[in-house]
């Protein structure tokens, strides 16, 4: 165990109630916990409230909430859970906000024929967007100026996943199919030579998604080499642990898009390369044909506790961020091994996830079975192209 570990554990078991002191005798007791609230000998913390929560996990497959006849690649609630925003291969997706009008932003480079935004970001005043792009490039973009501000050669070969310090948006992490994770600071960074703060190594292939844990220190990458790794930019690789694993990426021969995962890709899954300087390392999901999302559950009902993912095998999988195990596998009853490729955890309601697969269904997730009222369950099918929001 890795000091870095340590104060993980330490941190975890503090922000999901599992380290409350002077509540122990009621750490696990649901009605002491309630009675304490409701008598006024104590109102719950919010460590407590966590721990009361955490345990409500998405189980059943609840309703359905939309069908298209296309595959869906992104599914995602926003920041306090109110509204859903789904794309589709066939569709277009537009928001719009107070305003009727609203401006189209070109990203395309003048030199490129063939170009294709991998993953984006906005920045947290929501002024700019940030890109990971099939140049190996990020490009930032400023959308009152609708223009280019800024360009950085990040990766060796596709740039497939970008996303920022939710406390600041001057700290960037990329990542691409070279394997490596990198950190880039915005105050100190050059156009002409743009050089990251630090490298993160350690996967063996090319990663596929980051999500930042909002503390300004941790986050996950999912990657080809079946893991997703934690991390603590605290902690860079050095360059041995970098070359380790541009050499093993450099090594793979199998294309993910459509070969099976070789046998000793999944075997070795789990073993560390020379300098790896992750704190944890999750296998138990299949991550094949497209860029499979990764995600922390949310910090108001789990305290963080889970790790949840996408998985080309048509489920959800859910890790235990402190020990590693699997604590739950979603399928649907009809499960077809149909890729799902995106999941996305409620911030406000305890328990709800959904799911979005390449079979164009969009999955919501409850922790308990509820009695389905009339009309409930229904879906709506898509055939044409054309722009779709949903509120949940």
């Amino acid at each position: 165990m890795t000091p870095s570990c340590d104060f993980y554990r330490e941190m975890m078991q503090c922000s999901s109630g599992l380290r409350d002191p002077g509540q122990t005798a009621f750490r696990n007791n649901i009605c002491g916990k309630l009675s304490s609230r409701q008598f006024q000998v104590g109102g719950l913390s919010e460590g407590q409230r966590v721990n009361l929560t955490q345990h409500m996990m998405p189980r059943h497959p609840h309703q359905q909430i939309d069908f298209y006849r296309a595959r869906v690649f992104c599914g995602t609630y926003n920041r306090d859970g109110s509204m859903f925003i789904s794309a589709v291969q066939v569709y277009v997706c537009n928001v719009y906000g107070e305003e009727e009008n609203h401006y189209s932003l070109d990203l395309r480079p003048d030199t490129l024929d063939r170009f294709c935004v991998f993953s984006l970001r906005f920045s947290s005043d929501d002024k700019e967007l940030i890109t990971a792009c099939s140049d190996g490039y990020l490009y930032i973009y400023n959308r009152e100026i609708c223009d280019r501000t800024l360009k950085i050669d990040a990766h060796q070969d596709d740039a497939d996943a970008v996303a920022l310090d939710d406390q600041s948006s001057h700290i960037i992490f990329s990542a691409g199919d070279d394997g490596l994770c990198k950190v880039w600071d915005r105050r100190c960074l050059s156009e002409a030579n743009p050089r990251p703060v630090g490298t993160l190594a350690g996967h063996k292939d090319g990663i596929t998604f980051i999500d930042t844990k909002g503390d300004g220190r941790h986050l996950i990458t999912n990657s080809k080499d079946q893991t997703i790794k934690l991390w603590d930019i605290r902690q860079f690789s050095q360059r041995d642990g970098i070359a380790a694993t541009l050499g093993e990426v450099q090594r793979q021969s199998w294309d993910y898009r459509w070969q099976d995962v070789p046998k000793r890709v999944m075997r070795d899954a789990l073993v560390k390369l020379p300098g790896d300087s992750s704190v944890m390392t999750y296998a138990g999901h299949l991550v094949k044909h497209t860029l499979l999302r990764a995600r922390f559950s949310p910090p108001a009902t789990t305290g963080q506790r889970y790790i949840y993912t996408a998985c080309a095998k048509g489920r959800v999988v859910v890790y235990d961020t402190l020990t590693g195990e699997v604590v739950q596998t979603l399928m649907t009853d009809n499960y077809n091994c149909v890729c799902v490729r995106d999941v996305s955890w409620s911030p406000s309601q305890p328990g709800e996830l959904v799911s979005s697969s390449w079979d164009g269904l969009l999955q919501l997730w409850i922790p308990h079975p509820r009695i389905r009222q009339a009309g409930a369950g229904t879906t709506s099918s898509h055939e044409s192209a054309g722009t779709h929001s949903h509120i949940i």
